[in-house]
């Protein structure tokens, strides 16, 4: 019912991530949500006085959190705790989608026989995008519900107007890094290549907004950035209202970036890029690039992954060092405040007594999670070369097939350890610079214990791929498994879950190495998963017809 033209089947492409996405969102909402007065107690003058601790506690995450909003309401605690991330992993995924929609069918083949049909390059763009948005309408909605069912929760009370702005501002924001990925579609001939640049770009602008904004001198340099015009606008938060302007230079953006991307396809051959300017023909084709490490399976995987290794590394690095260097200038007024508001401290972010604690918190917390989105990467890139028929050469080689896949897991995990050993490099350079006293075994013991848990999200999504009739499913559901497992570690203080539950979270098994020391039952439990996962994932392979 849903092949009859290509918006409908554009949006059957997407339905499956579309609730993924909608419903986890909703439910880590409403979950968030309803705990808030579990946290905010009280009456009267007790209430002020904890309202006011807690967001001061608050206040010293604001390089990674931005503006942070009274929690005297539900709405300032519902943008402060949940809102602030929700845009950025919603805009995760509407970039991948998005950069499927042109750039994936490209490299499928599947987009030259749509334009063969009697559809005009425009009509195929439009009814696309047209899906797209479709798309996050539906996911927004979705999360409407999530926060609704939450508020009611709380027993607190928030209009529904208020609920329904901020669904608007946070499809702008959205769909500005939607639009840009179709953009950047337009110049990467690879669906995977555009897919991490935006993703990069938005992690990027997110924490340089934040920062800046937490900077009065350098507050003006925010107007440059996106997620700017985002966070000014709060409606839900008592007293703030929604930015209109900033609302419409979003707006404007997105179309103009839409506009602009839909121009480029217009004019460009499929399968290509465009060109600004049209370049002389080589008179040596032969010349052309490099075959440095084209030869064996392995070579080929380690070049495939040198480029993100380094950007990732070079990133990650210069986040750690900026974090711990921050140490001595937030740590202190944190133990005060431990002191004045105890237990509900913990709770919301932990003890922070100690250096360690505190970069526990602002670093490897969210750290693991972007390795766990470079492990993704990987998924994307072998589903792409088995749908795009580019598995199929080397699966046709005189070479046991577990070779493949195994070249591949040897490159991702020297990536990740290259990646880890920079990082752990760079927490005790800033360390040094900071004159901050740090535990160095807690330090490589953090950085080792992520290793294996990317590694089993690299594993989970390659078994899937191997199994699943369409490899290319495999990376949505990766991602949204992902995504629950983070959210529920990140809400487990306030859920009361049973260890049986939370045992289910890698994130949770990954533990807190550097607060608490290594857990390394949840470790060997993690490398237990990536050997099952990854001989399943052999047998997958040797077992099925590569997908055409």
């Amino acid at each position: 019912m849903m092949l009859r033209n290509i918006f409908t089947k554009s949006l059957r492409d997407t339905r499956t991530g579309t609730l993924v996405w909608g419903v986890g969102l909703a439910l880590v909402v409403a979950v968030g949500t309803s705990q808030y007065s579990q946290i905010i107690t009280g009456t009267g003058a007790d209430r002020a006085r904890l309202v006011a601790e807690v967001t001061k506690a608050f206040q010293a995450f604001s390089f990674l959190m931005g503006e942070i909003t009274s929690l005297d309401s539900i709405g300032g605690f519902l943008t402060v705790r949940v809102l602030i991330f929700i845009p950025v992993a919603l805009g995760l995924w509407t970039a991948i989608v998005a950069a499927g929609l042109i750039r994936g069918e490209e490299q499928q083949g599947s987009l030259d026989v749509l334009l063969s049909t009697p559809h005009s390059r425009a009509s195929v763009f439009r009814q696309k995008v047209a899906a797209l948005w479709v798309s996050i309408a539906i996911a927004l909605l979705l999360l409407g519900t999530g926060m609704a069912v939450g508020i009611f929760g709380a027993g607190e009370p928030l209009a529904i107007g208020e609920v329904g702005l901020t669904l608007l501002n946070i499809g702008a924001i959205t769909g500005f890094w939607a639009a840009l990925a179709l953009l950047i579609g337009q110049f990467v001939l690879i669906r995977r290549t555009v897919s991490s640049i935006t993703g990069g770009l938005l992690f990027g602008t997110f924490l340089l907004n934040n920062m800046l904004e937490s900077l009065p001198s350098l507050q003006w340099l925010a107007w440059f950035l996106p997620f700017h015009y985002y966070t000014v606008s709060k409606p839900i938060v008592p007293g703030r209202e929604m930015e209109w302007v900033a609302w419409l230079v979003l707006v404007t953006l997105t179309a103009g970036l839409t506009l602009l991307a839909g121009a480029l396809f217009l004019r460009r051959s499929i399968g290509s890029v465009f060109h600004f300017f049209t370049s002389r023909p080589r008179a040596a084709q032969a010349d052309r690039g490099s075959t440095l490490l084209l030869g064996p399976l392995f070579g080929k995987s380690i070049r495939d992954l040198l480029w993100p290794t380094l950007f990732w590394a070079l990133g990650l690095g210069l986040y750690a060092i900026m974090i711990v260097t921050s140490v001595n200038n937030a740590l202190e007024p944190l133990r005060e405040m431990v002191k004045n508001i105890g237990g509900v401290l913990a709770t919301l972010i932990g003890n922070l007594s100690t250096p360690e604690a505190y970069i526990s918190v602002s670093v490897f917390t969210y750290l693991p999670v972007l390795v766990a989105v470079f492990a993704i990467t990987q998924i994307e890139g072998w589903s792409s070369e088995e749908e795009e028929g580019r598995l199929e050469i080397p699966a046709s080689a005189p070479l046991p097939r577990w070779r493949l896949l195994v070249a591949r897991y040897v490159a991702i995990s020297l990536a990740l350890i290259a990646i880890l050993v920079v990082l752990g490099g760079s927490l005790m350079l800033g360390a040094a610079m900071g004159n901050v006293s740090l535990d160095v075994g807690r330090i490589w013991e953090s950085a080792i214990g992520i290793l294996p848990l990317g590694l089993v999200v690299a594993a989970f999504g390659l078994c899937a791929a191997t199994w699943l009739k369409r490899p290319g499913g495999a990376m949505p559901i990766t991602i949204g498994l992902v995504a629950v497992m983070f959210f529920l570690e990140l809400f487990a203080p306030l859920l009361n879950l049973p260890g049986a539950v939370l045992n289910l979270s890698i994130f949770h098994l990954f533990g807190r190495p550097m607060a608490e020391g290594a857990n390394w039952g949840g470790l060997l439990a993690l490398v237990v998963a990536t050997l099952v996962l990854g001989a399943g994932s052999l047998v997958g392979l040797n077992r099925r017809d590569i997908a055409k």
